[in-house]
């Protein structure tokens, strides 16, 4: 089995409508021929516990993690849902989402 890592360095986020994003800067250049491949667009999710609608709120719900597409290129283009991108991230808090 092949593990690849990627260092990610986030240079700005910004929401448009419900859908968040992020600039990053990959760290490693090994793969990318030049400065310019190396930034990518990231769409984000907050991913929160639901909690029942009749249910007394004592608490706000809390976060169980995100989930992230990943642009090809150094554009947003093509990025419409967290679920649908070159590649696909999830962070998680230990729970399944």
């Amino acid at each position: 089995m092949y593990i690849a890592v990627e260092e990610i360095q986030c240079l700005a986020t910004w929401a448009a409508g419900h859908h968040f994003f992020l600039v990053a800067l990959v760290r490693d250049n090994r793969y990318y021929k030049s400065f310019g491949d190396r930034y990518r667009c990231i769409l984000y999710e907050k991913r929160m516990e639901s909690l029942a609608i009749n249910e007394q709120r004592v608490r706000e719900p809390q976060v169980l993690g995100y989930k992230m597409a990943i642009s090809a290129e150094p554009t947003c283009h093509g990025l419409f849902d967290s679920s649908m991108g070159e590649k696909m991230l999830v962070l998680s808090n230990g729970n399944i989402f």
